[in-house]
C-alpha cells in the first residue's frame, strides 16, 4: 500500500538547540504538558520545529519522516536519541535524515569530537560505564573545540 502523497507534503522535525527566542503561537492542537499526540495534527502541520534536548527523549514521532539537524550536540546521542524519534513502531515510510553544517567553523570540531566519542564507546563496548567519563565534555574537549 504505498503512499500517494509528494515529497513535498512529507512532515518533517527539525531540530534547532535555541529555540527560546521562538514565539510558540496556540492552536486548536495545545494539549497539557508532557502530552503530544501527532495523530491529531497529521496533514494539517507539515513541519515541527524543537530543541534537541527537548526532542530526544520520551516522543513518538512517525508522522514525520525528514529529520533535518540545524546545529549539532557535542554528544552524538543525544542526536541519535533526537533521530530515532521518527523511527518507531508505525512509522510506515523511510525517513531521511538531513545535517546542516557550514565548513571551518566549530561544527566542524563539534563533529570530528562526536566520532571521537563515537569511537571510544565502540571501544569500550561491554566495560563498566558507571562512571560516565565518556558523556561529559572536558575541559581538553573545549580547547579542542576553540582551538585554544
Amino acid at each position: 500500500m504505498g503512499d500517494e502523497r509528494s515529497a513535498e507534503n512529507d512532515e518533517r522535525l527539525i531540530y534547532e538547540a535555541a529555540l527560546q527566542d521562538i514565539s510558540q503561537p496556540k492552536t486548536e492542537y495545545d494539549l497539557p504538558a508532557g502530552v503530544l499526540s501527532v495523530s491529531l495534527m497529521r496533514h494539517q502541520i507539515t513541519v515541527m520545529l524543537m530543541s534537541l534536548k527537548a526532542g530526544n527523549l520520551g516522543l513518538n514521532m512517525v508522522a514525520a519522516c525528514h529529520v533535518i539537524l540545524l546545529d549539532p550536540w557535542w554528544n552524538p546521542t543525544t542526536e541519535d536519541q533526537a533521530i530515532d524519534r521518527a523511527h518507531r513502531i508505525g512509522q510506515t515510510r523511510p525517513v531521511t535524515v538531513t545535517r546542516i553544517t557550514i565548513e571551518n567553523t566549530v561544527e566542524d570540531r563539534i563533529l570530528s569530537l562526536q566520532e571521537e566519542k563515537r569511537r571510544m564507546v565502540a571501544s569500550a563496548f561491554g566495560e563498566d560505564h558507571a562512571s560516565g567519563s565518556g558523556t561529559r565534555l572536558t575541559v581538553d574537549d573545549l580547547k579542542y573545540l576553540f582551538m585554544v
